[in-house]
C-alpha cells in the first residue's frame, strides 16, 4: 500500500535538517561556482593617482565613485592577496618610488634655473642650511631688551603701591 502524501512530505523536510546538521558539510554552491564576481581592481589608475602624491582616501573615494564602486575592504583585501600589505601601506610605498623622486626633480630643475625661494628652500633641505636671525638696535637700546618705561602725567609720575 502506497504511503500517504503527507508522509513523504515529512519525510523529506526530515531528510534535508539532517543532512544541514551534518558536520564539515556546508550548504550552497561549491567554491568559486557561485557569489558575486571579483572586483577588477584599476592598477594603472591607483598607481597613476600616487604617482601624483594622491593620499590613500581620495584613492578610495575616487574608486567609490565609479561606474563600478570598490571599497576599502576590497582593495585592503586584493592588496594583501597580491603584494602581501594593505592599502594604506601599498600607497605609501608607490609615494616614495614614484612621486617623491618625480617632485624632487622638478624641484631641482627649478632651482637649476635660477629661481631663488627654490634655492633656499633646496639649500635648507639638502644642505642644512639655516635663516639666521640678528637683533637689531633702535636709538642705542637692543631690541631684544628694551629699557624700562617711565609713565608721567601732568601730576607727576606715577607710583606703584
Amino acid at each position: 500500500m502506497p504511503k500517504p502524501r503527507v508522509t513523504a512530505t515529512v519525510e523529506k523536510k526530515q531528510q534535508k535538517r539532517d543532512s544541514a546538521k551534518t558536520p564539515g558539510k556546508k550548504r550552497g554552491p561549491a567554491k568559486g561556482n557561485g557569489g558575486r564576481p571579483r572586483a577588477e581592481i584599476p592598477w594603472g589608475s591607483i598607481n597613476a593617482l600616487c604617482a601624483m602624491h594622491t593620499p590613500a582616501h581620495e584613492i578610495i573615494a575616487f574608486l567609490a565613485m565609479a561606474d563600478e564602486p570598490i571599497s576599502r575592504d576590497t582593495l585592503d583585501r586584493r592588496c594583501k592577496e597580491e603584494f602581501g600589505t594593505t592599502f594604506a601601506a601599498y600607497v605609501e610605498q608607490r609615494h616614495d618610488a614614484t612621486a617623491k623622486p618625480s617632485l624632487r626633480k622638478m624641484q631641482w630643475k627649478v632651482a637649476q634655473s635660477g629661481n631663488p625661494a627654490m634655492l633656499i628652500w633646496l639649500g635648507k633641505q639638502v644642505l642644512g642650511q639655516t635663516d639666521v636671525s640678528k637683533s637689531s638696535v633702535m636709538h642705542g637700546f637692543d631690541a631684544d631688551n628694551p629699557p624700562p618705561v617711565r609713565i608721567v602725567t601732568d601730576s607727576g609720575p606715577l607710583k606703584h603701591e
